[in-house]
């Protein structure tokens, strides 16, 4: 498993302390695999009303601290960055008293476990942004920054604000993949070509160990410029994919600013339409703000496939049946789909993207962007910056 460059990214190595995450009888996580061993996260966020069966133990150095998981469970960070499931919460779930409930477990767990592992935890949050150029997070693209660039509201859709949940317009279908590009990407491509399909990517820029995605040595600026050219929405997913209510106001637009700069250098454009990892980003930590300001769409969902949760051929089926459950009894002259996938997925790629490819058409939707379901125009969905490319 490859770590977070340990030797300049953290304030203890990995291999000083581990967590595992010790599951019972949940219907979240796969009762048939070994145990999972990774680095510990300080946080693990709840929602007002867990499912009973959903609990878990963090086990740091032999202590264990017990967590709770949401029905409704966050992306999973990759197993290449090595990082902890955290509850994925709808946005639209997140009540004052939610968050208000966040549980903290570092803080039982520095009372008890040894110094390295205590110092880990209290990393562990913004250890993408402390510890020097070579985390992920602080490399920077090349060219002129963004910050200074006109941002001018373009169009009727919502900025910033509660954000974007679902689609307006009758009988279409926006299928959006995020983290990517991987490579899985090229496949999930090539059946939407096959389909006539079009999607979203939200793009994050430098995550998963995958080296910045305007890095002309690596496959992803073909893969973006393929994207554009095809009529897929490119838009943003942060540069290194952080909590963005866990970071300050400055770090949240720096992941922005970052991000516009690669897809500039790809593109000549940078996205009005955003995805915050983990769908955190509210009024209360200053995320809503800060987004409108900088002129963003802020997009989640209201299908979520949970394909992080089941990438393996025994467990696909899971997402193939909440896609199926979700669209019983719906019609595509009255209803309208936001659906969230990830294209860092094998099975996603595999498997997932044409199963609903196939159920879209057969149910007479229409497979496209989330701009175009939002009736909002592809000259809004880009500002242009052309300061700096890689060429054609």
């Amino acid at each position: 498993m490859d770590t977070l460059a340990p030797n300049h990214c953290h304030a203890a190595r990995p291999t000083d302390s581990v967590a595992r995450i010790a599951h019972t009888a949940s219907p979240f996580l796969d009762a048939s695999r070994p145990t999972e061993i990774v680095p510990p996260r300080r946080k693990a966020q709840t929602a007002s009303r867990v499912h009973p069966r959903a609990l878990a133990a963090l086990e740091t150095d032999g202590v264990v601290a017990p967590m709770t998981i949401a029905p409704h469970q966050q992306e999973a960070v990759s197993q290449r960055m090595g990082l902890v499931r955290l509850p994925h919460l709808h946005r639209r779930d997140r009540s004052h008293q939610a968050r208000a409930q966040t549980v903290n477990v570092g803080q039982d767990l520095e009372r008890a476990i040894p110094t390295n592992a205590a110092r880990w935890l209290d990393s562990a949050e913004l250890e993408l942004f402390n510890y020097g150029p070579a985390c992920d997070a602080n490399k920077v693209p090349s060219g002129t920054n963004t910050s200074s660039i006109s941002r001018t509201k373009l169009g009727s859709v919502l900025y910033g604000s509660d954000g974007i949940y679902d689609c307006v317009q009758p009988g279409t279908m926006a299928l959006t993949f995020d983290d990517g590009p991987f490579i899985y990407t090229s496949h999930i491509l090539d059946l939407l070509k096959q389909y006539n399909a079009s999607a979203t990517f939200f793009i994050t820029g430098n995550n998963n160990g995958k080296g910045e995605i305007d890095n002309t040595s690596l496959p992803w600026p073909a893969l973006i410029k393929r994207m554009y050219a095809e009529g897929h929405q490119v838009a943003s997913h942060t540069w290194s994919h952080p909590d963005l209510c866990n970071i300050t106001s400055a770090q949240r637009k720096n992941e922005m600013y970052k991000n516009e700069m690669a897809l500039r250098n790809i593109l000549g454009v940078i996205p009005t339409y955003m995805r915050p990892p983990y769908s955190s980003c509210t009024a209360q930590c200053g995320c809503d703000a800060d987004l409108a300001d900088l002129g963003y769409h802020v997009t989640y969902f209201d299908l979520d496939t949970q394909d992080y949760l089941n990438d393996s051929p025994t467990l696909i089926q899971n997402s193939k049946n909440i896609f199926d459950a979700a669209l019983a009894g719906k019609s595509s002259t009255t209803d309208d789909f936001l659906v969230i996938g990830h294209d860092i997925h094998n099975q996603t790629s595999q498997v997932l993207v044409e199963y609903m490819l196939q159920g879209i058409r057969s149910r007479g939707y229409t497979p496209v962007t989330v701009g175009t379901c939002l009736g909002d125009p592809k000259e809004n969905w880009y500002r242009t910056d052309t300061s700096s490319t890689l060429g054609s």
